[in-house]
């Protein structure tokens, strides 16, 4: 038995049995990231509204903690530091620890 299609028929036949366009497939995952992410919204939302719930508040007494002032100490083995900050330096630089020439040394904060 031998099929022959007309030239409208073969062409309305290429159509019904097309396979997915790229822009269907970029569609489509847009679509599934969106979802999936619209999913983990909610799913995040629902853990911090049982986490606000497990957790008691305690509205009865609050402490207030006052900060120390800050006492400043000497630094220890000051020598050894600096020769670890040098050789540091040296090795980011590429360079010979004798290359490197410090200053000054101050403590920031």
């Amino acid at each position: 038995m031998c099929v022959f299609l007309e030239a409208g028929e073969a062409a309305t036949a290429s159509i019904n049995n097309a396979e997915p366009t790229t822009l269907m497939t970029i569609l489509l995952g847009f679509g599934t990231v969106f979802i999936g992410l619209i999913c983990l919204i909610f799913i995040i939302k629902l853990y911090s509204l049982l986490c606000k719930k497990l957790i008691v508040k305690d509205k009865g007494e609050t402490v207030k903690v006052k900060e120390a002032p800050a006492i400043e100490q000497p630094i220890e083995n000051r020598q050894q530091l600096i020769a670890a900050v040098s050789a540091v330096i040296a090795t980011v630089m590429g360079t010979n620890v004798d290359a490197v020439r410090i200053k000054s040394f101050k403590k920031v904060s």
